[in-house]
């Protein structure tokens, strides 16, 4: 199955001691990952994340962006199919040992330009 994830890298300055709720984060990009299982996607999704391969069409993680790691959040939308009929959309959070689901994010979403997590410099 395709599965759209969305990556969000967490900007907090406390980001690799886990996700929290009130943490910002920034949308990195969306990407298209073949697997099995929404928790498939996201381990397919760390493995771009990390830059050690790329999505079903070839999109790489950014280079100018730190690899996703602790903390950071994924938004999985599962296409329509015989099990969800519209599809589904899950929100995991990167733990220490693989991804915890976790309800919508409260997180303000900010820019990525201009923060820690990339070299992009804001305008």
């Amino acid at each position: 199955m395709q599965y759209r994830v969305t990556a969000y890298v967490n900007v907090d300055p406390d980001n690799f001691f886990g996700y929290k709720p009130q943490h910002p984060i920034a949308e990195v990009d969306s990407f298209e990952i073949k697997a099995i299982s929404p928790q498939g996607a996201a381990e397919g999704m760390f493995t771009v994340g990390n830059r050690m391969g790329c999505d079903i069409h070839g999109k790489c993680w950014p280079a100018d962006v730190r690899s996703l790691s602790v903390g950071d959040v994924l938004k999985i939308v599962t296409p329509p199919c015989d099990e969800h009929p519209r599809g589904a959309t899950g929100i995991y959070a990167c733990a220490s040992v693989g991804w915890e689901e976790i309800p919508e994010p409260p997180n303000p979403i900010v820019e990525l330009v201009g923060t820690a997590a990339t070299s992009r410099v804001a305008p």
